[in-house]
């Protein structure tokens, strides 16, 4: 007779462990290598992770380092960085674990270069409009141009026409910037580039106007 191993096991120590926590994001998921982060009063950087199953008591390893953490609701946990941790480029697993030993799954956390070779700008979206009228319209009803490209680095400006913009780092290759309407109101070439805060520029690229 096959026997049942959840019959032989009583429901105490059947739930002895709680559920496995999960990460669903890291925030940041990107730094600047030895660049300070969501700085707090007392000088030091904090990561913070969110998921599910997140018990108050658990830790958040980066890279295998055991960090300082403090216990959020259990969707969100909090952690100081040591700024040894991140004086090198690369990409670092972050995972929880429970009191009890339980490890989560990992995401990446990125530590990126502060220069480099100079910003490409390999598509835009759009790369051509009808003026007068809004594109990729935000919120607040602004205009956002996507840019895809390499070489971005953290902190980076876009330009139109040589004037910087409010710009958005989504990492190595995506960028996005809000477009003042001043730019879109009549037909024309506008010239768009990418300046690294190491002050290399990517050559133009133009977005067209019709």
């Amino acid at each position: 007779m096959a026997l049942s191993l959840a019959a032989c096991v009583g429901s105490r120590e059947r739930s002895r462990f709680p559920a496995e926590p999960h990460l669903d994001q890291v925030v940041p998921p990107r730094v600047g290598a030895g660049k300070s982060f969501q700085v707090q009063p007392d000088g030091r950087s904090a990561l913070i992770v969110r998921g599910t199953n997140l018990s108050p008591k658990s830790r958040i390893r980066l890279n295998g380092h055991v960090l300082d953490t403090s216990g959020g609701d259990g969707t969100q946990l909090s952690a100081y960085v040591p700024a040894e941790l991140i004086k090198e480029p690369g990409q670092f697993p972050v995972s929880v674990e429970t009191p009890e030993g339980q490890l989560s799954n990992s995401l990446p956390f990125w530590v990126l270069s502060n220069s480099g070779p100079a910003p490409e700008i390999g598509k835009l979206y759009p790369a051509e409009y009808t003026a007068g009228q809004a594109f990729n319209k935000q919120p607040n009803g602004a205009s956002a141009l996507g840019i895809t490209g390499q070489n971005f680095l953290p902190e980076p400006v876009v330009e139109i026409n040589g004037e910087p913009t409010v710009t958005a780092f989504g990492g190595s290759e995506q960028l996005s910037a809000l477009v003042p309407d001043k730019f879109i109101q009549k037909p024309g070439r506008l010239k768009i580039t990418v300046r690294n805060r190491d002050g290399k520029v990517s050559a133009p690229v133009e977005l067209i106007l019709k």
